[in-house]
């Protein structure tokens, strides 16, 4: 299927994002400035929509203030706790919340 493509403006600046049927329940959503290229259901796409430009946000500032990755590996049932977790204390992104902790020491 053919990509519909639009974009959302941060700022003074425009980011595209692309959205490609899959089926009647999921599209494909790729947003680069907000690192998303994944599947989602149909009716998860307008919060995903509302929360763009903050995602967008939230991802520039951080590539300006680091620049170094660290990677590990969860299984799909530490991945949520960790999600839940982040939410839960009041963290906007999973890397916020994991940095913070690991820094405590």
């Amino acid at each position: 299927m053919q990509p519909f493509e639009y974009s959302v403006k941060v700022g003074n600046k425009r980011y595209e994002y692309t959205i490609t049927a899959i089926n009647k329940k999921e599209v494909f959503f790729e947003c680069k400035a907000a690192n998303i290229s994944q599947r989602f259901a149909v009716q998860d796409i307008v919060p995903l929509l509302i929360d763009l430009p903050e995602i967008i946000e939230t991802i520039r500032d951080f590539s300006k203030e680091y620049t170094s990755m660290v990677r590990l590996r969860v299984s799909g049932e530490e991945k949520k706790k960790i999600q839940q977790n982040a939410r839960k204390n009041g963290y906007k992104t999973v890397s916020a919340f994991v940095r913070a902790i690991a820094l405590k020491g």
